[in-house]
């Protein structure tokens, strides 16, 4: 994994963890998965990154 990729990880990941961890304070819930707010919100935002960052790095598309 070369340096480029190793950032849009770190990056994907952070969008991931940043979702997870508002969504869960916002709703006051433990889990995100239990608020609405995962499906109308979480998820399409992190399908944008994940969409983002395949795009920025084809060679590997579906690691995002």
């Amino acid at each position: 994994m070369d340096k480029r990729e190793l950032l849009i990880f770190a990056i994907t990941a952070v969008v991931g963890l940043a979702v997870w961890v508002g969504i869960a304070i916002v709703s006051g819930r433990e889990e995100a998965w239990d608020s609405s707010l995962f499906f109308t919100i979480g998820l399409p935002v992190m399908l944008c990154a994940s969409g983002i960052a395949g795009y920025i790095e084809p060679r590997r598309f579906w690691l995002w």
